[in-house]
């Protein structure tokens, strides 16, 4: 604030707040921007209902006001919830999210995982939760690999690292930028544009192009600031590749 004044030799001096305070508070609301887009992308990947959809509306409206790179995208989100109805909506999710589905949102059910296989790849995300006192909640089975769960966990992260920054906690800001980048290297990055692509292409609803769009140029800002790669090609497992690598112990190789 520049308007108090101090008074020495009888004049009044003005009082500007430090540049660096301005930048923090700055830099404080760009990270909670980013955590309302990650819960914006995670919500518009759950099963639709109408309190949902209209939260999701107005989420997009107000970011869209806000983050100038992605209005675009936003203003267009919004604009197919008014034009589709939740029913509609819950029947394309059905149709293409299900677990043969060439769009599946389940990490585990794409090749991008070596030894291991699934059980691993959940046991490794289960560890990144539980770093942060977290675990999947009801609303998405036992799938901790669901890229609901996923960018809603980097929604959290994001709201960690806004309250690192905002009480001057260098360590956690640290902490919270490492974890993010580590999971995005090793999960989402591995499989999140093969996803949107199809995705894309196997809708038959303009809402869900709209989030495969804005989720793929997201998902382009937030590696490029993380400093990671993001992998451009991927196939699904078929539906009897991924049931049988959930009965598999990955240490014996063997059911």
């Amino acid at each position: 604030m520049n308007v108090v004044s101090a008074v020495k030799g009888g004049e009044p001096r003005p009082i500007v707040a430090p540049v660096a305070e301005a930048d923090l508070e700055a830099e404080v609301l760009r990270v909670l921007q980013r955590a309302t887009m990650y819960r914006l992308l995670s919500e518009a990947l759950t099963y639709p209902c109408k309190e949902g959809m209209a939260r999701l509306k107005v989420t997009a409206e107000r970011l869209a006001r806000a983050m100038q790179e992605f209005t675009s995208g936003l203003q267009h989100l919004g604009e197919t919830i008014g034009r589709s109805t939740v029913e509609a909506l819950a029947s394309e999710y059905v149709r293409i999210f299900e677990r043969n589905s060439p769009c599946s949102p389940r990490e585990g059910s794409w090749n991008a995982r070596g030894i291991g296989g699934r059980p691993a790849l959940l046991a490794d995300i289960a560890g990144f939760y539980a770093a942060f006192g977290l675990h999947v909640g009801e609303g998405l089975g036992d799938t901790e690999d669901h890229l609901a769960a996923e960018l809603e966990f980097l929604g959290f992260l994001a709201l960690k690292l806004a309250y690192a920054e905002s009480s001057g906690n260098d360590e956690g800001v640290s902490v919270v930028r490492e974890a993010m980048g580590a999971f995005w290297s090793e999960h989402l990055g591995g499989f999140v544009v093969p996803f949107t692509c199809a995705l894309e292409e196997t809708t038959t609803e303009e809402f869900y192009r709209a989030v495969a769009r804005l989720l793929r140029a997201w998902a382009g800002r937030e590696s490029s600031q993380l400093g990671v790669s993001l992998c451009q090609s991927a196939q699904p497992k078929s539906e009897n590749a991924a049931e049988a690598e959930c009965f598999t112990c990955p240490l014996s190789g063997r059911p």
